[in-house]
């Protein structure tokens, strides 16, 4: 979608109940557009997708190619920045897809088979889980309950358009507390409401205090280089 600005791309990866047909995910690509252009894919396992749902996993290959796409369309027009950006499983899904994707591309570590190639200049999220499994809240034991059961899996297909694998999380990606600090030099930006009906406030509070642990550690060991290593 073309926004009024030439300088910076968005990739806007869409949360567990969402796709590029729902009006929510429409009107954020709408209140981004005065901005920047916007890119937005379905994730696989929605809508007119055959694949499986796995929240995270193979999901990292979608964000890289979305993000490989948009960021040759921007040098090819003329931006000069890609942001990656997503909420809820679109953060998660890279791992969720965000910050796995960040912590891929930055270090150069392939995922199933393919190396990431075309790094984002900033990372943002809203809405984040911490670490993975978590059931503090009623909206997540729902979506729990769609994941654990083949009737929920069913409902899932049926009312929300997406195809839930049943070996979900295997294996177990990476805890986001502990890849979150790894997103570097793209620091991420964290947003997360007060009134969060997914994830409760400890869920930005420890991702930040990662990031900051992570920053810290970085800084004191290049210190530690002397002045010939800086």
């Amino acid at each position: 979608m073309p926004g009024a600005s030439r300088n910076l791309a968005v990739v806007v990866t869409h949360g567990f109940s969402c796709s590029t047909s729902r009006l929510a995910l429409q009107t954020v690509m709408v209140g981004l557009r005065p901005h920047p252009d916007v890119q937005v894919m379905d994730l696989q396992a929605y809508d007119r997708s055959t694949r499986l749902c796995t929240f995270g996993d193979p999901e990292v290959l979608d964000v890289g190619a979305a993000v490989g796409v948009a960021a040759g369309a921007a040098r090819r027009l003329g931006y000069q920045r890609v942001c990656l950006t997503g909420w809820s499983m679109g953060w998660s899904v890279d791992g969720a897809a965000v910050p796995r994707h960040g912590v891929l591309i930055q270090v150069g570590e392939p995922a199933h088979s393919h190396r990431r190639r075309h790094p984002p200049e900033a990372v943002a999220n809203a809405s984040a889980a911490s670490r993975w499994f978590v059931r503090d809240t009623a909206r997540m034991r729902r979506i729990h309950r769609l994941a654990e059961r083949p009737t929920g899996r069913m409902v899932a297909r049926r009312l929300l358009r997406v195809r839930i694998g049943p070996h979900a999380f295997v294996p177990i990606p990476a805890s986001p507390v502990k890849i979150v600090g790894s997103v570097a030099p793209t620091s991420p930006l964290i947003v997360h409401g007060c009134r969060d009906g997914y994830f409760t406030l400890r869920h930005p509070r420890a991702l930040a205090a990662a990031r900051t642990a992570r920053t810290a550690r970085t800084a004191a060991a290049r210190t530690d280089e002397g002045p010939e290593g800086r």
